[in-house]
């Protein structure tokens, strides 16, 4: 690949290739985003717009191109954090170059050097953590904000960490996804 290509465009052509992904134009807007020195990302969509699957491409992308990836999947709950973390171990399985370079494990995918990794809800244990991308799952469903504060500030030791957090919308507003929301927008509205 050209070395000029912008990173969303290097992951245009991977989604596709490997992944068997055509991205439609709100995606290549996320994936912009997500490619950017921007530290943290929140993605809030409907059901059913693939979320799940763009952020496994997302993370596999990650797992190769990123030197020692430390790539962490988390959700609520461990079965849900499965099912985004499922998705990317069947993109890995479903083509042979995928598989030559990454070993797929029940929840873990490895590289040289890296992983990409489900962790346990219990936000305590996330403390000792260096990531260099976390992928938040359905934030509106955690029972409260320890995991996602326990990750987001895990970012901090490791320069150019970023986090992703993808979610439909909640309807609590004092909840952890709520009080997000409301931080990204005031972001907006000091443009």
């Amino acid at each position: 690949m050209n070395s000029t290509r912008s990173s969303a465009d290097r992951f245009d052509l991977f989604a596709e290739r490997f992944c068997g992904m055509r991205l439609e134009p709100f995606q290549r807007l996320i994936v912009e985003d997500v490619f950017t020195d921007r530290r943290e990302l929140l993605v809030l969509l409907p059901r059913g717009n693939g979320k799940t699957t763009l952020m496994a491409a997302v993370g596999v992308y990650a797992l190769l191109s990123t030197p020692e990836p430390a790539i962490y999947v988390c959700a609520a709950s461990r079965d849900q954090a499965r099912l985004l973390f499922d998705t990317a171990k069947r993109m890995v399985r479903g083509h042979h170059e995928l598989k030559r370079r990454i070993t797929a494990r029940y929840s873990e995918l490895r590289v040289d050097g890296g992983f990409l990794r489900v962790i346990a809800s219990d936000a305590p244990l996330a403390h000792g953590l260096t990531p260099s991308l976390v992928l938040v799952d359905e934030l509106h469903a955690h029972r409260d904000g320890e995991r996602y504060e326990a990750m987001r500030t895990s970012l901090l030791k490791r320069p150019g960490a970023r986090m992703v957090t993808i979610s439909t919308a909640g309807s609590d507003v004092d909840g952890v996804l709520g009080r997000l929301r409301a931080r990204a927008l005031s972001q907006l509205s000091r443009s």
